[in-house]
């Protein structure tokens, strides 16, 4: 739906992306396209989890790698980042999408 919006240039949902009075701008809510959820109450999420995963390419491998998820007050989201990869090439950071706050998407 947010990238049909985002092509026609139209909200299609009414005015439920208004920012509320006192978020604007404070770094204290997400963008609406990422679930405008506050900082507040997605601090439960934040912290370092370490990440263990079987390899794509050979099966007795396994990769292990640091997941970092921050507040990014710049943004004003909650940021995804990849550390201490042993394919360091392949570490992502990104923007966490969290709807209705029911759990936690990497986009």
């Amino acid at each position: 739906m947010i990238r049909i919006e985002e092509a026609l240039d139209t909200s299609l949902r009414g005015k439920s992306n208004i920012i509320p009075a006192g978020m604007e701008g404070s770094g204290e809510l997400a963008p609406f396209y990422l679930g405008s959820y506050s900082h507040e109450g997605t601090k439960w999420v934040e912290g370092r989890y370490l990440t263990i995963r079987p390899s794509f390419g050979n099966a007795d491998d396994v990769y292990c790698y640091i997941i970092s998820i921050r507040w990014n007050e710049e943004a004003s989201y909650l940021e995804f980042a990849e550390t201490s990869r042993e394919d360091a090439n392949f570490e992502q950071t990104a923007g966490c999408l969290c709807p209705i706050c029911r759990g936690i998407f990497i986009w």
